[in-house]
Parts: C-alpha cells; structure tokens; sequence
C-alpha cells in the first residue's frame, strides 16, 4: 500500500512540476508522466506524442469550417466519465501542450477560443524533425532500460519506416483509443486563453 502511494505521490508530484512549466523538465520526464496517465500506451501512441511534441499540430489548417464542425461533433460525443488533466505538456520548453476537451468544457471554456488557437498553432508554429529524431532517440533508451513499458522491435520498425515516410502524423493505436478515448487539441500555449 504504501509503495501504491508513493508511486501516486511521486506522479503527482512530476505532473505539478511539469505544468509549472519547469526548465529542468526533459522530453524523458514527459514521456514517463505520459505512461503514468495512459499505461497502455503502445508504439504507436509514443511515436505520435513525439510527433507532436516536435512538430505541433499535424498540418496547416486551411478550412476552418471543417475543423469548427469536427470540434462540434466530437464535444457532441464526449464520454464524461473519462477523467483527464486539461493541460498536458509535450514539449520540454513548455510551449506545446494538449488541451483536453472534457475538463476544458466541463470548466466552462469556450471552445471558439480553442479553436482559434488551434487554428493559429497549426498554421504558424514550425515543426523540427531533428527535434523528433532526437525524442525517438530519448524514447528508445527510455524502452531499452525498461523504463517505460513498449516493446523494444516494434517501436524501432515503427520509427525507422517512419522515418523512411519523413516522419509522417499517425493516428492513435485502437487500445488507446478504446481505452482512453482522446479528446484534445494541440496547441501553443501562447495562443491559450483559459479560465482559471
């Protein structure tokens, strides 16, 4: 029991650190906190939290009413009995985040003001795949001291054909998606306005 709770303490202890914006925080730090939230994380999951902790949003957006009707259905189709932090930070400098939607509608946010930001992340923040090459690097010593719990063979074939594409956005694993049901934006924090 008492392990149980040190382990709880210690998560939120890491987590408070990391939407503190930290300095010290490491992409090894986000990666672990993103296994203490979603322990059944797979290959595919770890890529795309790289991605976007490198690349931001997946493209340019350039119908806006397309991405306003996608945002209308999916906070239509919420399953509220998932618990989620609003903010989760993916990049180490703090600037990159994913905003969950059930704690950011349930706190009374607005989601035009999300979709703004989103917007505006999308089609002005530059993705590095340096920085990405450099995650999947981090990532794999992570796996290789079996820090995080993904396998070893198929996070590397994943990447390295990945790589091969030029590091194309993929979509979550079913796992992941039937478990957690994701529900969020990624945006750049200096686009977000949200009530405190």
């Amino acid at each position: 029991m008492k392990s149980i709770l040190l382990f709880i303490y210690g998560s939120m202890f890491l987590f408070s650190n990391i939407n503190a914006r930290n300095s010290e925080i490491t992409i090894e730090d986000l990666i672990k906190n993103q296994f203490a939230l979603y322990p059944k994380m797979e290959a595919r999951d770890l890529y795309k939290f790289l991605h976007q902790a490198a690349m931001g949003s997946e493209h340019a957006v350039r119908d806006t009413t397309a991405v306003k009707v996608w945002m209308k259905n999916e906070i239509a189709e919420l399953d509220t009995t998932i618990p989620n932090e609003l903010i989760e930070q993916l990049s180490p400098d703090g600037n990159l985040v994913r905003v969950n939607l059930r704690p950011y509608i349930t706190a009374g946010d607005k989601p035009e003001e999300l979709l703004k930001a989103f917007v505006s992340t999308a089609n002005d923040f530059s993705g590095s795949k340096e920085t990405l090459s450099g995650y999947i690097s981090a990532a794999k010593k992570l796996i290789a001291r079996k820090e995080i719990s993904v396998d070893e063979n198929i996070f590397s074939s994943l990447t390295n054909e990945l790589e091969r594409s030029g590091f194309p956005a993929i979509h979550h694993s079913l796992t992941y998606e039937k478990l957690y049901k994701p529900a969020y934006r990624v945006i750049d924090r200096k686009y977000l306005m949200i009530k405190k």
